[in-house]
């Protein structure tokens, strides 16, 4: 029992989240490079256009004959290019802090992790397809399902939910008066509960959505609504459909689904919201109405 705990924990938790680890590593240090060589060259170019425009200053100043002026515009040109300097180093540690977050990466890390050996463990069964080992390529195939279905069900029941949600809050932003930055403050703030609430409100919108398809469906003449599935249908099996199905065919019904909904949450949140603030200036934000 030790020793099959031991191995369940090394395969399934151990190996995906350094592999994750070891991409997220190679990835960021790509990113933040790549971010300090683009902000070195604005620093550079600023502080140059700095240094011109304090020696054109200079220049006049000494045609002038007045050295106290300066000595008063060199130092102010030069106090200018520093604190433009502070503020771009400042903002660039900023993003990176935002970009390794130790709250939320860890999932991202695990997730990649499990991305790399699902590819992997289908590169090896596709390439031992080619040969006559047929037990080592249906082992490779066995465990290339496993990492598949259950990167699915983590799409369509965490991150599916979560986009969602974020959609919806961002679609609702005027509502409430506030703004994006605002919100990712929050989200970086407290990651975790951002996390949930956005995947919780995401899961409700979901779930009312689709009860009230299955509603219209059921009232409807059958045969009207003929592309949507039957969720009450006893042949419907959705882990048979994961098994079975390619993963570009769950992708694209991913991408279908996601501008469905999408396109619903602006239907009904986002355009009424506009077109009250174009007829009613000031009904909102809600804010505003519940303090009066």
């Amino acid at each position: 029992m030790i020793t099959l705990n031991t191995l369940f924990i090394f395969i399934f938790a151990y190996c995906p989240y350094h592999i994750g680890n070891l991409a997220f590593r190679k990835l960021l240090n790509g990113t933040t490079t790549v971010a300090t060589a683009t902000t070195a060259v604005t620093v550079t170019a600023e502080n140059a256009t700095a240094a011109s425009v304090a020696t054109e200053t200079e220049t006049a100043a000494v045609v002038a004959g007045n050295s106290s002026e300066q000595v008063v515009v060199a130092a102010a040109v030069a106090a200018a290019a520093e604190a433009v300097t502070t503020a771009s180093t400042t903002a660039t540690a900023t993003a990176a802090a935002h970009l390794v977050s130790a709250q939320f990466d860890r999932f991202v890390i695990i997730f990649l992790g499990y991305f790399i050996i699902g590819f992997l463990l289908f590169a090896l069964h596709t390439a031992f397809s080619l040969t006559h080992l047929q037990r080592i390529q249906r082992f490779f195939g066995f465990c290339y399902i496993i990492v598949k279905v259950a990167l699915l069900v983590t799409l369509e029941i965490g991150l599916f939910p979560f986009v969602i949600g974020w959609w919806l809050d961002i679609c609702s932003l005027p509502l409430f008066g506030t703004t994006l930055d605002r919100r990712l403050d929050a989200f970086f703030a407290s990651p975790g509960t951002s996390l949930f609430i956005h995947w919780l409100v995401g899961m409700i919108c979901i779930f009312y959505f689709v009860s009230f398809v299955l509603m219209v469906k059921e009232t409807v003449r059958p045969g009207i609504l003929w592309f949507i599935r039957n969720l009450n249908d006893p042949n419907f099996n959705p882990v048979n459909e994961m098994i079975h199905l390619p993963i570009l065919v769950h992708c694209q019904r991913c991408v279908l689904s996601m501008v469905v909904f999408c396109a619903i949450v602006m239907l009904v949140v986002l355009f009424p919201i506009l077109a009250i603030q174009k007829c009613l200036p000031d009904f909102l934000p809600y804010n505003n109405v519940a303090n009066k």
